[in-house]
């Protein structure tokens, strides 16, 4: 696990000295989906790439996304508002919880065992 919830790749040293004091980077691992294929075909082609990785369980997942823009905002200077991201999240969390919960009564509850008939 992450301690900051999100790591830092790149195609090239020059990439990673660019966000070593912001993220952590990822040390190994499989980069999977769009990222991976962007970064792959960066690293063929050799252009210089750089990716933020917010590491994920659930998937949307608005919090590592918060975490991600977090560094970017950083990084950029942007000043896009994390609030909504962090919102979802709760939402999420909130649902997944509940249903943690349900399930978890439902596991509590006896289980009537009914005789069932057999015929040949």
């Amino acid at each position: 696990m992450l301690k900051n919830g999100y790591s830092g790749v790149a195609t090239e040293e020059a990439g990673l000295e660019k966000i070593r004091d912001k993220t952590e980077i990822l040390p190994m691992g499989s980069i999977t989906g769009i990222a991976g294929t962007v970064l792959t075909e960066c690293k063929v082609n050799g252009l210089l790439a750089t990716g933020l990785m917010g590491e994920s369980v659930n998937a949307p997942d608005p919090r590592a996304a918060a975490a991600v823009m977090t560094v970017l905002n950083e990084l950029f200077g942007f000043k896009v508002s994390i609030d909504p991201l962090i919102e979802q999240a709760t939402e999420i969390e909130a649902s997944l919880q509940q249903m943690a919960e349900q399930v978890e009564r439902a596991e509590q509850q006896p289980v009537k065992k009914e005789h069932l008939p057999m015929y040949g």
